[in-house]
């Protein structure tokens, strides 16, 4: 997969990733929040409980109800009961109900029962379940319970208006508490311990038995089953917290919440932040860092404080955070290594050059200083040169010439075949006869006259274009080399082979062989090969020039050679004319 590739789902991924993280943490803070918001309810008044949260404190299933372990502390706190009541009016369930609360019910005159108890305060919630629903009642000790008590113990009058006892009237005093009668119309028709204040309607006392937390003032009631008159005792309810307080609570939760998920979130994405650039950013840092090394001719991957590679471990594999730039990475690796290398053959390049240039002004100076000394001596009027003197002589101007000439050809051929520049008269020849022709050719050279080819022909005849000329310059360049660095005994062989889609030309010899050093700069522009049997004279392009008249004509060229055991040079043809050479740079 390429770079794009693994950002893409290295990106995909850990956005996935964090988007879930991120929505759990949304998920737990509203399920905490949520909590909370309950526990509050629970622990503040379990009276208040939300009708929508009802449910969630029971554990149902077809045969038990149970009760959840908050709610069961929550009511024990509050000194509560609970009892869970079915369609038929009787107690499924309870929870530390008093013995003087009934065991069922006739829910027709459900609100009337629970009206008679009048020592606790109480509210229900209906429960829906799948097959059955459910009345849940809650009480709770009334505040006012003694003093309803005491009030039913002295008596109650057929008029509604009782005599209280002095103990009875320190009591009211000692609540700030007062008393009123409503008769069975809802007609107020005494008070006590008022002081002016504006008595509640019955009315309103049953809204306060529905939510007592958004009243000021605590009642208890009676209902006198003799006469249907409704006695009422009012107090300070030390348990007011109305519902925009409680809201006021609920939003500074809340707020608490946001902030606490707010800085939460912001410290998530600072980790993330540093994460991602340690992950990210560290890798792509220590990679720009790398390319100034490579900008400034320093060849190598920076190193840390303590001196290794940043992005390998001691074993060599990479980081954790380096293996999505893997590929860049290698690359880099690559490039230091062929830079390295590089420079290193640039250097060795330069210093055959120079050695090159050394042996070429050599060359040039060797007959240049004979043909100046023939010039002189044929100028001087001190000698009398003799026709025969005068001709030797030209012979000798004419020899150092055309060496000088060659020498100066094969410089410009070498470098149109590099720039591509020598255009080929490609003709297609049968190469058994234009090899044997070139041989023939080579030893007519009076220097290798006394020398001998083995020529061993193909059995087939072989049919490829090629330019003739310089296909007869490989031939001799080749030929001349294997005898040039060999000594006098050095048998030579050229043989010429078939195969399925190429030919392939062996040039053999006997001879001294070369090391490594000399086998694999055979090819070089400026490496002459030396032979301490044999002259060096020449121009040390003969070999260069041969390779690229190979390539010129669609071929690859090889040596195999080992010290003291000859050397083979090989090459190889495709039969195909569309084949594409594979290994002609290497």
């Amino acid at each position: 997969m390429n770079l794009k590739g693994k950002l893409t789902r290295f990106f995909i991924f850990h956005m996935i990733v964090w988007f879930l993280l991120f929505m759990t943490l949304v998920g737990i803070s509203l399920a905490v929040l949520i909590t909370q918001d309950f526990n509050n309810m629970l622990e503040k008044e379990v009276k208040r409980m939300d009708p929508l949260y009802i449910g969630d404190i029971f554990e149902m299933s077809d045969d038990k109800i149970a009760l959840d372990d908050s709610a069961k502390n929550a009511i024990k706190n509050q000194n509560g009961w609970l009892q869970v009541i079915n369609e038929k009016g009787k107690v499924v369930y309870s929870y530390l109900t008093p013995d003087n609360v009934p065991a069922s019910y006739s829910l027709k005159n459900f609100f009337d029962d629970i009206d008679k108890a009048f020592h606790y305060d109480q509210t229900y919630w209906v429960l829906n379940q799948e097959k059955e629903s459910y009345i849940v009642l809650y009480g709770k000790h009334s505040a006012n319970a003694h003093l309803m008590t005491k009030l039913v113990e002295g008596g109650i009058p057929a008029d509604g208006k009782p005599d209280l006892a002095e103990e009875v009237r320190s009591l009211f005093s000692g609540k700030k508490a007062w008393l009123a009668v409503y008769d069975s119309s809802s007609n107020l028709i005494y008070s006590y311990n008022d002081k002016g204040k504006k008595l509640p309607s019955y009315f309103e006392v049953m809204a306060y038995k529905k939510e007592p937390w958004n009243h000021k003032t605590s009642y208890s009631t009676y209902a006198d089953p003799s006469t249907g008159f409704k006695y009422i005792i009012g107090s300070p309810n030390k348990e007011y917290f109305p519902d925009e307080q409680y809201d006021n609570s609920l939003m500074t939760a809340l707020l608490k919440w946001m902030i606490i998920f707010i800085l939460f979130t912001a410290v998530l994405f600072i980790l993330i932040s540093i994460w991602y650039s340690n992950k990210l950013g560290k890798p792509l840092l220590h990679i720009i860092l790398w390319l100034e090394n490579l900008a400034t001719g320093k060849y190598a991957e920076p190193l840390t404080k303590q001196g290794i590679r940043a992005s390998s471990k001691q074993n060599g594999k990479l980081r954790k955070s380096f293996k999505i730039y893997h590929d860049i990475i290698f690359s880099l690796n690559v490039l230091t290594s062929n830079l390295i290398q590089k420079d290193k053959d640039r250097a060795l390049m330069d210093e055959k050059r120079e050695d090159w240039i050394t042996g070429l002004s050599h060359d040039l100076k060797t007959p240049l200083s004979s043909l100046y000394g023939y010039a002189y001596m044929l100028e001087s009027q001190q000698y009398d040169w003799s026709k025969e003197e005068v001709r030797e002589f030209a012979g000798i101007m004419k020899d150092k010439a055309s060496y000088m000439t060659s020498l100066i050809e094969d410089f410009n051929l070498t470098y149109r075949l590099k720039n591509n520049a020598l255009p080929l008269e490609i003709e297609e020849q049968e190469m058994n006869e234009t090899i044997r022709r070139s041989i023939v050719h080579f030893l007519n050279d009076p220097m290798y006259q006394d020398r001998e080819i083995d020529y061993r022909a193909s059995e087939e005849e072989i049919f490829y274009p090629i330019d003739k000329r310089w296909f007869h310059r490989i031939i001799e360049n080749l030929a001349a080399n294997a005898f040039k660095h060999n000594p006098p005994s050095t048998e030579v062989e050229i043989s010429l082979k078939k195969g399925e889609d190429s030919f392939s030309i062996l040039i053999k010899d006997t001879g001294v062989g070369m090391d490594e050093a000399t086998r694999n700069n055979l090819f070089d522009r400026y490496f002459r090969g030396t032979n301490t049997e044999e002259s060096t004279k020449g121009t040390g392009l003969g070999l260069a020039i041969a390779k690229q008249l190979v390539h010129a004509h669609n071929g690859t060229i090889s040596v195999r050679s080992e010290t003291g055991k000859g050397t083979v040079i090989h090459l190889e043809f495709p039969l195909s004319p569309d084949k594409k050479k594979e290994e002609q740079d290497r």
